[in-house]
Order: C-alpha cells, then structure tokens, then sequence
C-alpha cells in the first residue's frame, strides 16, 4: 500500500560486492535469467538503507506480508547490464515493484528516493499526490499513488495521528490548569510527545504522513511552545523534530 515517499540516502554497496562479482552476475543472469539479485548479502545491504521499509511507499518490509523485493529503477528486462548495478537497486514491496514493472526509467524518468527528493516532484493536497513536474506526474502515474484504497489508509494513518496529538493538546491545559498538576501527568504529556516524533522519524513506517499531519497541525506550535515555557522540551525532542522535518510534506 503507497503511502508516502521520503528522500533516502544510499550507502557504499556491500563489500562483497565487487566488480568481478557484479561481472559473474550479470553474466548469469544473461544466460539463465535467473534471480541473481537475490543475495542476502545484497538484500540486507538494501534494507539497512532504507530503515527495512519500501523505497517508494515506507511499508515495512518482511511484515504483515509485505516481503521485501529488490526493485531495479532502470528495468531488469531492458537493460541487462545494470541487473547488480548497486546504483541501480531499490528495496520495494510487492505492490510498487509490480505497479512499476518494466517502465523505462530512461525514457521516461520517475522519481529515485536515492537521487531526488520527492518534495521536488509531488505535492500532497487533501491525501492526494499533485505533480510538480513531469517526473512527478510520471511517478504517480506508474506507481498508482493516488488509489482510492491509499488515499483512505493515509487518511486514517493521519487521523490517529491527529488524534492523539489533541488528547495530549487537552491532557497539557489540564496539567496547566492545576486539575491534573501531577507528575505522573508530566511524564505522560512528555512521553506522549516524544512517542509522537519517534513515529514521525525517517525509521519508522509511513513517517511521512505522520511527520506532515503533527508538524502542520494548528495545535503544534502552541503545544511546541508551551512544553519549552514549562522546561519540558527537550533536546532530544529536538532533534527528533528536525528528523520529522526532514520527511514532512510541508
């Protein structure tokens, strides 16, 4: 299911992976056509890079049967060459890996995680990608990402998001008001927080559309604000916000 997609950054390929190797595979896949992309020591490589979630849609991947496929940006079919090129492997979901099938990248270009930011090519408007440029609309197009099924799950992603941000909004001004002026009501507003911007970060599933519904809710600032008022804002809290702002679509 496509969510969100988040700017990633690619690590040096695995050592294991040397020229000769990469030579010895693609030799075989041209010959047998065989899955010779499927090496754990690649795979595990391509998941390390992507926090274990889909380059395209952040699903975590190997859970609730999402397994994880390694998707080649350039087609596996058309250029043979690149079949273990590490600049040329994703991690991907089923659903992406097949939305995308055999689309020339070269011909018509979408948008790589590992090379552009999506930001640059897509817009979201009411859980609907808009493009921004003729990368952006070709992404959307071939990754399907505006199908009415995604639209509701992102939808419902960002409502308990939002939810539990306004619980936490009501629990403060009881805190402040002196009707629930407890430690144990400081430590679960902290918490609560905290809890919020970890689902919000780069590592975690659909961080996206967490990071985008908290830090552009009208409740956040004042809430932001108000914790560093009382000296419950720390600077880990801090950090974590800027991760957030990293992947938010604002």
């Amino acid at each position: 299911m496509s969510k969100y997609m988040i700017k990633l950054t690619r690590r040096p390929k695995p050592p294991e992976l040397t020229d000769e190797v990469v030579n010895e595979l693609t030799q075989e896949y041209k010959l047998s056509k065989s899955s010779v992309w499927n090496r754990p020591f690649i795979k595990d490589a391509l998941m390390l890079m992507s926090h274990s979630k889909c380059a395209y849609c952040e699903v975590k991947l190997d859970h609730r049967g999402s397994n994880m496929e390694v998707e080649h940006y350039h087609p596996k079919s058309l250029y043979e060459n690149e079949v273990v090129e590490w600049s040329n492997l994703l991690p991907s979901c089923k659903r992406c890996n097949a939305s995308k099938g055999s689309h020339d990248t070269k011909a018509a270009p979408i948008v790589n995680p590992f090379i552009d930011d999506p930001r640059d090519h897509l817009e979201l408007k009411q859980f609907r990608y808009n493009h921004i440029t003729g990368i952006g609309k070709t992404t959307k197009e071939e990754l399907n990402l505006n199908d009415v099924d995604i639209q509701r799950d992102r939808f419902l992603i960002s409502l308990t998001a939002s939810q539990t941000l306004e619980k936490l909004s009501n629990l403060l001004e009881q805190y402040l008001s002196g009707n629930k002026n407890s430690t144990r009501t400081r430590n679960n507003i902290v918490r609560g927080i905290e809890i919020l911007l970890h689902e919000a970060g780069p590592e975690s599933e659909y961080s996206a559309i967490v990071s985008t519904t908290l830090l552009s809710h009208e409740l956040w600032t004042p809430m932001e604000e108000e914790l560093k008022a009382q000296g419950l804002w720390s600077q880990m809290m801090e950090d974590r916000k800027n991760l957030a702002l990293s992947t938010a679509y604002i």
